[in-house]
C-alpha cells in the first residue's frame, strides 16, 4: 500500500482533470490511499468521490482550520 497526497486548491474543473491520476493510482493497487488537500469550494464534490480517502480543506482565511489540517497531515506517517 502506498499513500498519496494531492493538492487541488483550485476550482472543481481542475480536480476533474485529476481524475485520470487518481484512477491510475487505484488501478495499480486498490489498497493505495489517496488524500486530497483542496479548497472550500470543491471540497463537497471531492468528499463524494469514492477513491479519495481523506479530504483536508486549505482555507487561508481561517487560520485555526489551516493549522488543524496541517497538523493532521503531518501526523500521518
Amino acid at each position: 500500500m502506498n499513500k498519496y497526497l494531492l493538492f487541488r486548491t483550485d476550482r472543481i474543473g481542475d480536480f476533474i482533470f485529476s481524475n485520470i491520476i487518481i484512477q491510475s493510482i487505484k488501478e495499480k493497487s486498490k489498497n493505495n490511499k489517496i488524500d486530497v488537500v483542496c479548497s472550500k469550494y470543491n471540497s463537497k464534490y471531492i468528499r463524494e468521490y469514492k477513491d479519495v480517502n481523506n479530504v483536508y480543506i486549505l482555507d487561508k482565511y481561517n487560520l485555526r482550520s489551516l493549522v488543524k489540517n496541517i497538523r493532521k497531515i503531518n501526523s500521518i506517517k
